[in-house]
């Protein structure tokens, strides 16, 4: 405390003030000392090194470098590259950016080197999502994208299968308006316009699109492609 406070705080003390103006007084020298002592550490601090200027063994060096003993100037350590006055890892350097994180390929997304930041390289207007780390469509087999959107080749009602095609439900006893019902391996029934089959088939990828796979159940060894409807 410097003398002239500590005459300040007597006097304060010693004339007829009020207690609460008397406690005042001292809260106030003592946050005064309090700051005037953190005043010391700033003075004291020492400044770091910037990156390029000559170093030693004790130097502290700016933004993530160190002293590189054979030339001993500051220098990025292996791996990163100075970006900005600082050491940035390799696989966040993203044009004049240090990102935080390298983008996700796991989630397709990709360096835009022009804005610094990272964006998803799927084409949205193809209907592309990002699927296991891949762009792929997101349409189905009996949709094409037009304009960023999934259009779906199939009438209302029609089931989209494996293959392309888009076949009818039907209930099994119940006439279907294109023709007869049959079951499927799925499990579902559709409609077929007759009962003459093609190949032989287990499930519907193994028959040619606009057919489905009949799946004959006295003998499943039998089942063969029926035309949809």
């Amino acid at each position: 405390m410097e003398p002239n406070t500590f005459d300040d705080l007597t006097k304060a003390l010693a004339t007829a003030t009020s207690r609460r103006q008397a406690l005042k007084t001292i809260a106030a020298t003592t946050l005064g000392g309090i700051l005037g002592l953190s005043g010391i550490g700033t003075v004291f601090a020492k400044a770091c090194t910037p990156i390029g200027r000559h170093c030693n063994r004790k130097t502290v060096c700016c933004g993530g470098a160190s002293c590189d003993p054979t030339t001993s100037k500051c220098a990025c350590p292996s791996g990163t590259t100075l970006l900005n006055g600082a050491c940035c890892p390799n696989a966040n350097v993203c044009g004049t950016t240090c990102l935080a994180a390298p983008c996700d390929s796991s989630q397709c997304l990709t360096c835009d080197s022009s804005t610094g930041t990272c964006v998803s390289s799927c084409d949205a207007g193809q209907c592309q999502t990002c699927q296991g780390g891949t762009c792929a469509s997101s349409c189905n087999a009996c949709s094409t994208c037009q304009g960023g959107t999934c259009v779906s080749s199939c009438s209302s009602g029609q089931d989209c299968l494996s293959n392309g095609t888009c076949a009818s439900p039907c209930t099994p006893g119940v006439p279907c308006s294109c023709g007869f019902c049959f079951p499927d391996p799925s499990g579902a029934d559709y409609c077929s316009p007759d009962a003459n089959g093609t190949n032989l088939c287990a499930n519907d990828g193994q028959c040619n699109q606009g057919y489905f796979c009949y799946f004959t159940v006295f003998d499943p060894s039998q089942s063969y492609c029926l035309q949809a409807c």
